[in-house]
């Protein structure tokens, strides 16, 4: 299967449901990144945007915010 057909995949669920697949996505990469089963590119790029995030926090929205925005959809 694709990237593009996961995509779809993903899009067609309902928004808590991809947002509990974002959930265990991030704790499976957090998981890996700790076990060091990253490659170099990969971890330098979690670093790149754990930067990003610290450097720019207003650029981004709260758990509780998407959820609470997305709740209106629902």
């Amino acid at each position: 299967m694709s990237l593009e057909e996961v995509k779809s995949l993903v899009l067609a669920l309902t928004p808590e449901d991809q947002l509990r697949l974002m959930d265990d996505i991030s704790e499976s990469l957090d998981t890996a990144y700790a076990a060091g089963e990253l490659t170099d590119e990969q971890r330098a790029e979690l670093d790149r945007r754990i930067a990003e995030t610290d450097a720019n926090p207003d650029s981004f929205l709260t758990l509780d915010e998407v959820k609470r925005r997305l709740s209106k959809y629902t």
